[in-house]
């Protein structure tokens, strides 16, 4: 996926070990997941999901 508009709008990468330990930490001091009007939305499809790794086994 090509990411240069997202760049030019703003988008700031970060070195993975930064989003790791920054997500650790969260999750170490209780994080809970914001809640989203399209909560139900997020995720792979649990048919999809099985289809996949039973591809990779």
């Amino acid at each position: 996926m090509d990411s240069t508009r997202a760049e030019k709008d703003g988008l700031r990468c970060r070195p993975l070990v930064e989003t790791i330990a920054d997500t650790w930490a969260w999750l170490q001091a209780d994080g809970r997941p914001v809640h989203h009007p399209r909560w139900a939305e997020h995720g792979v499809d649990p048919e999809k999901e099985a289809k996949i790794l039973a591809a990779l086994a």
